[in-house]
């Protein structure tokens, strides 16, 4: 029984959870232009350019306020 329940909460998690694929580095670069990389840009863009990224951004709805929760690399 178990079993059985781990497996239905992992098919209702992975049914709900999506993946996004973007090949577009120009945002990297809007960010500059604002003011959030101060140094190291050249770090940055070698870590996009090289290969593909993953990253989590996710939100607490219970939280008084909004913020992201994890950025995870692969």
């Amino acid at each position: 029984i178990i079993n059985i329940l781990l497996k239905r909460s992992l098919v209702r998690y992975y049914s709900i959870s999506k993946r996004y694929l973007s090949t577009n580095t120009s945002d990297v670069f809007k960010l500059q232009e604002h003011g959030f990389f101060c140094d190291n840009l050249a770090e940055v863009e070698k870590l996009v350019t090289s290969k593909q990224q993953t990253i989590y951004c996710g939100f607490d709805p219970t939280a008084k306020s909004l913020h992201i929760g994890n950025l995870v690399g692969k």
